[in-house]
């Protein structure tokens, strides 16, 4: 372990003096500095409204990378530009990472699994789908306002993790920080071996290859109710990793959300928008057929994995760098 983390110190070394250079130096403190960060802000800024609206208007939603530019503008804007590289610098490095992992995955070919998630969720629903029993109860066909609803929560699993880091960063919760942004990776990279061993189908897929009924595309109709045509045809093209469903994603990042707070004490408004959004996430990706409910079991167990792992890393690295001072 000792080897592992002897280069994670050396690079955070590296990053502390690049913090102190872009933000503390005699040059950085300068007007004319000042002025020239300001300026890029507010460029920045003005950037991400123009590719947000640019994306509303033909037919998609803001993504993550306009939710970046805003807290690039942000640290721009209030000298915290060296302090935001030094500490998520090793989170976009565990970015990239994962990227590469979600490559590999992409690129093998085992057999698709489709029965065991039907035959548990069968057993979990008392003999009926828990995607079924839901869209029969709510009327999915015809529940527009639900399918908006539901698609909205399913895009809020890509904007409110970056957020609550930002929000945790800005507040110099360091710890917490941390031990949260690097869990959501860690769960990616933990699944990423799942999905590589043993790829899995959603409902909707097997339906496609006719092992159940075909559930009601509500995400197609919540997008295209809200105008996001180019989002629906990205979802037709099926040009993203389709084989992945266990374990859900969207079942962990907002579980690691949760245990955020419960593990640091957050204000209690806090906890209860992260639960909101937890039960909004969990109920949409069953309900429109995107997931299993044994899917969301499997992330749940995945999340403490990842969250207990990273934890053990956090407390060695703290306990083999030198004392402050």
């Amino acid at each position: 372990m000792d080897v592992l983390l002897s280069p994670l110190r050396f690079g955070i070394r590296v990053l502390d003096r690049f913090e102190l250079l872009l933000d503390g130096s005699e040059t950085a403190q300068s007007r004319g500095a000042l002025g020239i960060r300001r300026g890029l802000a507010l460029a920045v800024l003005l950037a991400a409204a123009f590719t947000s609206a640019n994306a509303l208007v033909e037919g998609s939603a803001p993504g993550l990378g306009q939710v970046l530019m805003v807290l690039v503008g942000v640290v721009l804007y209030s000298n915290r530009f060296g302090r935001f590289i030094r500490d998520w610098a090793p989170v976009a490095i565990l970015v990239v990472a994962y990227t590469g992992a979600f490559a590999i995955v992409d690129h093998f070919s085992f057999p698709v699994w489709y029965s065991p998630q039907i035959d548990a969720d069968r057993l979990i629903g008392f003999g009926t789908l828990p995607t079924m029993r839901l869209q029969d109860w709510f009327g999915a066909a015809d529940n527009h306002a639900l399918a908006v609803a539901s698609a909205l929560a399913y895009l809020s699993h890509f904007c409110v993790p970056p957020l609550v880091g930002f929000a945790l960063w800005w507040r110099g919760r360091d710890e917490a920080f941390r031990r949260y942004m690097y869990s959501l990776i860690a769960v990616n990279l933990l699944a990423s071996v799942m999905w590589i061993l043993a790829p899995t189908s959603p409902p909707w897929l097997a339906a496609d290859q006719g092992f159940i009924a075909a559930p009601v595309d509500v995400l197609r109709i919540g997008l295209q109710d809200m105008g996001m045509t180019t989002m629906v045809a990205l979802k037709d093209s099926n040009t993203y990793l389709i084989a992945a469903a266990v374990p859900s994603i969207h079942a962990s990042w907002p579980l690691l959300g949760l245990i955020l707070w419960r593990r640091y004490d957050l204000p209690r408004w806090i906890g209860i928008s992260i639960a909101v959004q937890l039960v909004a996430v969990w109920f949409a990706i069953v309900y429109s057929g995107e997931h299993y409910v044994v899917d969301i079991l499997v992330g749940v167990a995945f999340s403490l994995a990842a969250w207990r792992l990273v934890s053990w890393i956090d407390e060695r690295r703290s306990r083999k760098s030198p004392p402050a001072g």
